[in-house]
């Protein structure tokens, strides 16, 4: 986007007004001169501010203004100074620091605007991305280039209209593979083929106008990116389309997928478990309602050291983010937790993600041996853990404890099973190195995911 366009963006951070969706604002040039910018920057509250060294036309809406001193016509005049005045500079050698306005606290003033899809925002100590009580779930807010801020391309951020750049050729293709074998393209079977075409007359808001990209089109294209976890360019050039349409399109569609879907991810009735309780459990271990284990997904080490600590896994070696899942006996998901960043602790995460509160007095919770310190949790609750006992190098264990062992981690390797399920979604590997970007839609890419996959057939037998 440039200002030759006419149009306009406000560069100070969550701010979303552009010229194209607030006609009436006024925009303020920011100097281009290198110092007079960092100040304005600073001011703004940009972390980026001290690294500034772009010259291209950024604008300041007057949000940001004390306007209670000031009119509009005298804004807009003061609009025309800075213009002549940055002009003028671009003529001249000196070093002139330029004209510099007065900017309120930006905290303050954007504190009643829609916050972006990408903020700033933990949810505790422990917790580096996500929150229990949030779909929005991990959230980042590193900018490191200085064109951060801008929108994606020369269009209105909220329009889903592409007409005439959609090459239409590319689009038929796609939309044959797709339709042909979703299971390799999109990682659906035949029913959730069939919920992802029910899910698409339930989506809003976007292909709206004269686009020849329909709903369904817009929800294949998520359900590709998180099966094959291309880069958005070649995804847009699969489906014929820009990347920054691509982008929105992503950003628009996937809240609504997972809010359907989620509700797919459930916890049942006790007697609905004991009643489809595959064979296996039936023998020893008839009254388990849950089986729980954690997953890690890779992200991008995050520039901030802050953030860098709170996702080092010192189990994976690198910066994760970290999920709690459960399952029923029959291999159903009937929980995920927000994400959390790597270090933090099965415990920690079991008291702050909500799982203990579905837990019903006498209920029977299998884990790895791993969890042996939530015991007092589970008991508190007056619930049952059942777990393979511990290995010391000193112990030597009895050989009815050694069976014992062995059946349990027989039948808790079914957490695994389904855990393996999910992992056919390239963007939820364990190495998917998820971009910092994109880690903020994780949770809603997880809940997804995990709706889908209990469409599928039982993993065990009943």
């Amino acid at each position: 986007m440039s200002a030759a366009s006419g149009r306009k963006w406000c560069f100070v951070p969550k701010c979303e007004n552009t010229s194209t969706r607030m006609a009436g604002k006024i925009f303020l040039p920011v100097p281009r001169q290198i110092p007079a910018r960092r100040q304005w920057a600073k001011m703004a509250r940009r972390e980026d501010a001290n690294a500034i060294t772009s010259t291209a036309p950024w604008f300041c809406c007057e949000d940001h203004f004390d306007t209670d001193t000031e009119t509009g016509e005298s804004a807009r005049a003061q609009e025309q100074d800075i213009l002549a005045a940055d002009a003028a500079s671009q003529s001249s050698t000196s070093e002139d620091v330029g004209t510099q306005v007065e900017v309120e606290n930006c905290d303050a003033s954007t504190q009643s605007i829609e916050r972006p899809l990408f903020s700033v925002h933990t949810q505790t100590d422990h917790s580096m991305y996500g929150s229990r009580d949030s779909d929005d779930g991990m959230e980042h807010g590193n900018h490191d280039s200085d064109d951060s801020y801008q929108p994606d391309d020369d269009s209105d951020e909220d329009t889903f209209d592409d007409v005439g750049s959609i090459n239409i050729a590319n689009l038929e293709r796609m939309r044959g593979l797709c339709r042909k074998d979703p299971k390799s393209y999109m990682g659906l079977n035949e029913e959730g083929f069939l919920m992802l075409e029910f899910v698409a007359t339930k989506v809003k808001g976007v292909c709206g106008g004269q686009s020849r990209l329909t709903v369904f089109d817009a929800c294949c294209l998520v359900m590709v990116k998180l099966k094959q976890d291309r880069p958005f360019q070649l995804i847009a050039d699969d489906f014929g389309i820009s990347r920054s349409y691509a982008c929105r399109l992503w950003r628009g569609v996937l809240p609504q997928i997972s809010g359907h879907m989620q509700a797919f991810v459930f916890w049942p009735k006790r007697r609905d478990i004991y009643r489809n309780i595959p064979l296996a459990f039936k023998a020893r271990f008839s009254r388990v309602t849950c089986i729980i284990d954690c997953l890690e997904i890779e992200i991008e080490k995050p520039s901030v050291a802050l953030k860098q600590s709170k996702t080092y896994s010192s189990y994976k070696s690198c910066n994760t983010v970290k999920y709690l899942v459960s399952i029923v006996p029959s291999g159903m998901f009937n929980f995920v937790s927000g994400g959390y960043g790597g270090r933090t602790s099965d415990i920690q995460i079991l008291q702050d993600s909500g799982f203990m509160d579905c837990l019903e007095p006498g209920m029977v919770v299998m884990a790895d041996r791993g969890f042996k310190s939530i015991e007092p949790l589970l008991r508190a609750k007056a619930c049952y853990l059942i777990r393979p006992d511990s290995v010391g190098s000193a112990d030597i264990p009895e050989a009815h404890r050694v069976l014992f062992s062995k059946q349990v981690a027989s039948l808790r390797v079914h957490v695994e099973r389904a855990i393996r399920r999910i992992r056919e979604f390239a963007m939820v590997k364990p190495h998917a190195v998820v971009e910092c970007v994109v880690v903020p839609c994780l949770n809603r890419v997880l809940k997804t995911v995990c709706g889908f996959v209990n469409l599928q057939h039982d993993l065990t037998k009943v």
